[in-house]
């Protein structure tokens, strides 16, 4: 067993909602973790020691591995949930550097599961397209799934999760200058992400799902991902009735100067998407975007 998919973000966009109702659909076997990212630990190449998950070099990814070893491993013994503990064992033990090897293994992550599977990450977006380009040639009937959402509302978003989990802050109370140099990183638009997809990977087994559509549409937006999949779209509609998480606190209108930061980095990647996106279906989500983007700038 393979996984069929692969989810590579965004973050903040409707991810952990897709993973819900996919886990919750008897068609699907999801793995026990959310977020596998070996991928994306492959793509740092950051080898995992016992001396650096607990030394003062440890990042939220090792706090991620102490979290699987000490609590849901210990939680799944007491459960008597001994495929799980198996399952995250072998997460725990696997190579985190890029070869064909580590890559095998991850696909043996996925054996004796019944039914479709997959892997919702939303970091793997940041993949190396060698990485991308292996993962094709072992799984040639590979399909990827991405979440988009408003770069500017996405990037909002995902710095109030980084804030309140490591920092325990809300957004006003985290020190302006701390708040713009971690929004000051670089990443590819949204263009150039669909594009090192497409060079390895055919168009038609590429799905774009956004975040605007998931707010109006929850149910069609499921059962476009399920017919993207090809499972029936037989599902209880009441189980993606609500919408997810959408941060309505501390709302980025409410923050004049992070805003007019945030759209004038994401300039060129809405500028990008309004020619990429140019007569497609998504075209008046983009030019909405835009909208916001110019009452701003």
């Amino acid at each position: 067993m393979k996984p069929e998919f692969l989810c590579v973000g965004m973050a903040k966009s409707g991810t952990t909602w897709l993973f819900d109702n996919l886990a919750y659909n008897q068609q699907l076997h999801m793995p026990p973790l959310k977020e596998v990212n070996i991928l994306y630990q492959i793509h740092l190449g950051k080898k995992r020691s016992l001396k650096r998950i607990f030394g003062s070099d440890a990042d939220w990814m090792d706090d991620i591995w102490k979290t699987v070893l000490f609590n849901d491993i210990p939680v799944a013994l007491r459960r008597g949930n001994y495929t799980k503990v198996y399952w995250l064992l072998k997460w725990l033990i696997h190579p985190r550097i890029h070869s064909r090897k580590s890559l095998k293994k991850y696909l043996g992550l996925f054996k004796g599961f019944n039914g479709v599977t997959g892997d919702i990450s939303p970091l793997y977006y940041q993949l190396d397209a060698s990485i991308v380009e292996d993962l094709a040639e072992l799984i040639p009937d590979l399909k990827i799934i991405l979440c988009l959402r408003n770069p500017a509302e996405q990037e909002w978003s995902a710095a109030k999760m980084v804030f309140k989990r490591f920092r325990n802050l809300h957004m006003d109370e985290a020190p302006q200058e701390d708040v713009l140099e971690w929004m000051s990183g670089l990443s590819e638009t949204y263009p150039q992400i669909i594009s090192k997809f497409a060079r390895f990977i055919p168009e038609d087994r590429i799905h774009l799902m956004f975040f605007e559509d998931l707010k109006k549409q929850p149910v069609k937006t499921f059962e476009n991902v399920l017919r993207f999949l090809e499972i029936q779209p037989n599902f209880d509609p009441q189980s993606c009735k609500e919408n997810p998480n959408q941060g309505t606190k501390f709302a980025l209108k409410d923050f004049p100067t992070y805003q007019r930061f945030l759209y004038e980095k994401h300039k060129r990647n809405i500028e990008e998407c309004l020619i990429f996106f140019k007569n497609s279906i998504h075209e008046e989500t983009i030019r909405n975007w835009e909208y916001n983007m110019k009452k701003v700038l």
